[in-house]
């Protein structure tokens, strides 16, 4: 999928610098063979079992309880994501268990200490990319699981800022991938988030490779993030969305409809009840967008002059 390149605000490209200046004077965080394996593959956009592990481990270090609403999205949604899932589940005994939790919470520790010393403030700008769609069928929609509909984040992202909505409702897994920059990775819909360094599971460039190597499991610019909130609910404003590169039918889709406030319930109406992207889903707002919200602005020029004619005494 091309991308289109936007210029993202400095704050989010300073902090991998820091980490980059922090690593020439110091060595990365020391971690055993058994978390290394596990952390292989799991993330940003990948699909990977073992990251029901990842999550099971932050749950119990961070003692995050969550409510029983939605299965983990880390594994495709039919019975063979499922099973494979919990034959690596029934792999992992207690003891090794203990130990990885054990190993990955001085990991946490190490790591919130290097941000809390490096960066000023409580809280790190991080970006994510979601819901890559290419009418082509680009290699970069291979992330996306067969039950995906995720053509309904950017579409909801795009009819709540038309219709004026100040903030959307996302529901994010327990543990979710993002970068300091959302032009890494593919997505037509980039989301923005401030996140607390207590809120911070590990972040990839401070982890130290095999025998002294730079090079550790996870690709460079992945920070883990925990989400806390019992419901899985995170509370996004529509200013910290952006779509990029969203294909023409959907956006026709979007002229096409009279009301943006009716299309923006129809859209969270239709992610409640469909699985949506690894990690994310959308969940209706406390409140439905009211039907006051102004209508999608005419799009074409032939379409702006009719409603001029039509508003002319």
């Amino acid at each position: 999928m091309r991308r289109r390149f936007f210029r993202a605000e400095p704050k989010h490209y300073e902090s991998m610098e820091k980490i980059r200046a922090w690593l020439t004077g110091n060595k990365g965080i020391q971690i055993s063979n058994d978390l290394r394996d596990l952390l292989i593959g799991v993330w940003h956009d990948r699909l990977a079992a073992k990251a029901i592990v990842v999550s099971y481990l932050a749950t119990r270090n961070f003692g995050v309880v969550r409510f029983p609403t939605r299965p983990d999205r880390s594994v495709d949604g039919e019975g063979k994501g499922y099973a494979g899932a919990a034959e690596l589940l029934d792999s992992y005994s207690d003891t090794k268990l203990t130990a990885l939790a054990k190993e990955l919470a001085e990991v946490t520790r190490q790591t919130q200490s290097i941000l809390s010393h490096i960066y000023s403030g409580n809280d790190i700008v991080l970006q994510r990319a979601v819901a890559p769609l290419d009418e082509k069928g680009g290699q970069y929609i291979a992330a996306n699981r067969q039950c995906d509909q995720i053509e309904l984040f950017p579409m909801l992202a795009m009819a709540a800022k038309q219709a004026g909505v100040c903030s959307i409702c996302l529901d994010f897994d327990i543990v979710s991938g993002w970068s300091t920059t959302s032009l890494q990775r593919y997505g037509t819909l980039h989301i923005t988030k401030a996140w607390p360094i207590s809120d911070i599971l590990l972040v990839s460039d401070l982890l130290a490779g095999p025998s002294g190597s730079t090079v550790g499991p996870l690709e460079s610019n992945e920070w883990l993030c925990v989400n806390r909130n019992p419901r899985g609910v995170i509370e996004i404003k529509t200013s910290d969305l952006k779509v990029v590169d969203l294909p023409e039918r959907y956006v026709s889709e979007l002229r096409s409809h009279k009301a943006v406030a009716d299309l923006a319930n129809e859209l969270q109406r239709q992610a409640h009840i469909a699985p949506t992207e690894r990690n994310i889903a959308l969940r209706p707002p406390l409140k439905k967008f009211p039907p006051t919200y102004r209508k999608i602005p005419p799009q074409s020029f032939c379409e702006r002059l009719r409603s001029w004619i039509i508003r002319k005494p």
